[in-house]
């Protein structure tokens, strides 16, 4: 059998009085609070009414001409169901990609473009390949590396210390 403790309920009687009224507004101060408010998301506020207004006119002209209002809006909320569920499966129903590779080629070729950032075509050519070489696909020959000439050899005790550089 357990034993059931119960805790003494908490009765604030440790916060003062005068502290809770320093967190408290006055009613001058909620007035004051909520004009400012107001006025600073007044924008908002305008868009909300004209939102209702719409809504409210559309209701009224469904009932006007014969049709149940709440039907309507529990059909387009099933329409946006079924439109995010096609768009979901698309993409769930992909076969995961290998590699890296394989998942940028699937991307190049089912998606339009995302960004105008990106130069498409170049990622496209780094993709292209000939045909199989030994069993591995052959890409594009990278380009030589850039070798910076000029520069003052540095020997490898020197290196360590920072001496030994010779021009």
């Amino acid at each position: 059998e357990k034993e059931v403790v119960e805790e003494p309920m908490e009765t604030f009687s440790d916060i003062d009085d005068d502290e809770v009224e320093d967190y408290l507004h006055t009613n001058e101060e909620s007035q004051l609070k909520e004009i400012i408010w107001r006025a600073m998301n007044k924008e908002y506020l305008e868009t909300q009414a004209a939102k209702e207004a719409n809504e409210k006119a559309a209701e009224e002209a469904a009932i006007a001409a014969g049709r149940d209002p709440e039907a309507e809006k529990l059909a387009e909320a099933e329409r946006k169901k079924r439109r995010k569920r096609k768009k979901d499966a698309g993409v769930s129903e992909q076969n995961p990609a290998d590699s890296a590779t394989d998942a940028a080629k699937k991307m190049l070729a089912t998606k339009k473009q995302l960004s105008s950032k990106i130069n498409y075509d170049a990622l496209a050519d780094l993709f292209e390949s000939d045909a199989p070489e030994g069993g591995k696909k052959a890409g594009k020959a990278l380009p030589k590396p850039i070798v910076p000439t000029g520069l003052p050899k540095v020997g490898k005790k020197g290196a360590e210390r920072g001496k030994g550089l010779t021009a």
